[in-house]
């Protein structure tokens, strides 16, 4: 399924969209790694609402991710 959407299809960085305008990728967002075994952190609204998550890391692989805790206040 499709992530959701927190910037309404907009890349809130301007210019174009960062993965090509394909696949299922609808959402945006940064993080940073507080673990060396692969936590990292990230605002809710990233991940608010979506069924699936990946990482697209700068050396360009792309990992699956998991939401283990939220705090959307």
């Amino acid at each position: 399924g499709a992530q959701a959407d927190p910037f309404g299809g907009q890349n809130p960085f301007g210019g174009p969209d960062p993965f090509g305008g394909g696949g299922e990728q609808d959402g945006l967002g940064s993080g940073a790694f507080i673990r060396a075994d692969g936590y990292l952190v990230t605002n809710n609204h990233v991940v608010e609402g979506a069924d699936e998550l990946s990482v697209r890391l700068y050396d360009g692989r792309i990992l699956p991710a998991t939401v283990v805790g939220a705090d959307a206040f």
